[in-house]
């Protein structure tokens, strides 16, 4: 995405990043009880066809305390289909 770690340490995706379909993506893997996987389009200076993988993080007591999120450009394989 072009972020280095001083542009995202301790703030929120949606203050990093205007890409509607990330921030959704990431929110319904969030919410998700297991591992969430989609296919979106990136926008913008951005513009590419993505394959999202997810799965939340969650604490010793099951809270969830983040999501990790694996993000593969699949934008010339879909040009290729």
């Amino acid at each position: 995405l072009g972020l280095g770690e001083r542009d995202v340490r301790g703030r929120l995706l949606q203050e990093i990043t205007r890409q509607p379909a990330l921030n959704a993506f990431v929110e319904q893997a969030a919410r998700a009880d297991g591992a969430h996987t989609d296919d979106f389009e990136l926008e913008g200076d951005l513009a590419a066809n993505v394959h999202g993988a997810a799965t939340p993080l969650r604490d010793e007591s099951g809270r969830a305390t983040g999501v990790l999120v694996l993000l593969s450009d699949v934008t010339q394989l879909r040009r290729l289909e």
